[in-house]
């Protein structure tokens, strides 16, 4: 879940989500979420990040797989 997060923020940020969503795959290599997030990330270069960070947070919370808390 920590993984999967960090991948989008960065993403969000401009910097270069493909290490931590990798991160987040080793760690769950079963989840379809985590799955989805590599592969968006690694076909949509730099430039499609950012909306691919939004429509991956969007999909990981419509699919009961992630959550979000501001502790």
């Amino acid at each position: 879940n920590y993984s999967y997060g960090l991948a989008i923020a960065r993403a969000e940020n401009g910097l270069d989500p493909r290490s931590e969503a990798e991160r987040a795959l080793r760690l769950d290599p079963l989840e379809p979420i985590v799955k989805d997030e590599v592969a968006a990330f690694a076909t949509t270069g730099p430039r499609g990040w950012d909306q691919a960070a939004q429509e991956l947070l969007i999909g990981g919370l419509q699919s009961g797989s992630l959550t979000i808390s501001n502790l």
